[in-house]
């Protein structure tokens, strides 16, 4: 209970948002390129991040990598504010595994 007035304070101070390349952009390059569609047809590792029951539906042992390089641009007031870009390589391991009638998949991602 002492703590119940810091605990509010903390709550109403207004705290900076700020938007992750994962929400902006996307995982992967095949998400990236199906235009964020991912949520539906997660089929590789992106799946960690979008829709991890969808990770059952893989078939076997799957390796993922890949690179992603993006330079947005943003003009306001006829001057560039520069953006930073967004460079990294994708790695991801799933193995789904049946047992005992039950898919259970286990996999890794990286950034």
């Amino acid at each position: 209970m002492k703590y119940l007035p810091l605990l509010l304070i903390a709550l109403l101070v207004p705290w900076p948002a700020m938007a992750n390349p994962f929400d902006a952009y996307g995982v992967g390059s095949r998400t990236i390129a199906l235009g964020g569609a991912g949520t539906a047809s997660s089929k590789d590792s992106s799946a960690n991040y979008y829709n991890p029951a969808a990770l059952t539906k893989v078939a076997g042992l799957r390796l993922d990598l890949g690179y992603s390089y993006i330079q947005p641009e943003l003009f306001m007031n006829n001057g560039n504010l520069e953006v930073d870009r967004i460079s990294g390589v994708y790695t991801g391991v799933t193995l789904p595994k049946k047992i005992l009638e039950q898919t259970l998949a286990v996999s890794l991602s990286f950034f």
